[in-house]
């Protein structure tokens, strides 16, 4: 099993004038969050499955912000509709 490094996990975001690095949030951390949630959406408590997988978003929005305390798992819908908490 190899592992990536912390410089694998950077990326940067152009938007616009803005020139944004964000950090993916670790495997470990998803799992933590995922458990903590019950593995059910942060908004809706929709249950997580095959059919409705999870996306994890910034809490406070904050792209730069990458503390574990940051990061919630959202389904879909609550994600594109801008539901945070």
């Amino acid at each position: 099993m190899s592992c990536l490094d912390e410089s694998q996990l950077y990326y940067t975001l152009n938007l616009g004038d803005i020139m944004v690095q964000k950090k993916e949030f670790s495997n470990i951390h998803k799992q933590i969050v995922l458990s903590s949630q019950k593995h059910k959406c942060k908004n809706c408590e929709k249950k997580f499955n095959v059919a409705n997988l999870p996306e994890f978003g910034y809490i406070d929005g904050n792209v730069s912000n990458n503390t574990k305390s940051n990061l919630q798992a959202l389904c879909m819908e609550c994600l594109e509709n801008g539901k945070n908490q």
